[in-house]
């Protein structure tokens, strides 16, 4: 059983990337701290505008990649399910300007907002390490 969990650990990680491009040839560690500023610099953006044009970026860095299309879809929807569920309860449960009222329920603009910005930031800082981290071996990340 313990061998069985290892290979799922290790098809989970594995390269959803295998066609050489300009991100093979940078070196890993330059990889791994680009990924870990740019996600940081993501997670500290609070307005729309820059939110979007960071997901713009990280979209091409992850296009540019190169990446298996099934692959990539099955990490992103697992992503967005439990985005979904953000998405359920956040505009309900943040106090702010109501918008409208669903059964008595007021939901807000703080709550939509805030669920679009988490969405926004996740799947950006997501498609970053997919980009710069996932194209590495494992041997490669150490």
């Amino acid at each position: 059983m313990f061998l069985f969990a290892k290979e799922k650990v290790v098809r989970m990680f594995s390269k959803i990337c295998t066609r050489k491009t300009f991100l093979n040839v940078l070196d890993c560690r330059v990889r791994f701290l680009t990924a870990c500023m740019l996600s940081l610099t993501t997670a500290c953006l609070t307005k729309l505008a820059p939110l979007l044009l960071a997901l713009l970026f990280s979209c091409i860095l992850l296009l540019s990649a190169r990446p298996s299309f099934m692959a990539l879809c099955k990490r992103i929807l697992l992503l967005n399910i439990f985005i979904f569920f953000l998405w359920l309860f956040l505009p309900w449960g943040v106090p702010g300007h109501i918008l409208l009222l669903i059964w008595h329920i007021p939901v807000t603009y703080e709550g939509i907002f805030l669920a679009l910005q988490i969405t926004i930031k996740s799947n950006c800082i997501f498609f970053f390490f997919l980009a710069l981290i996932t194209t590495m071996s494992l041997s490669e990340l150490g």
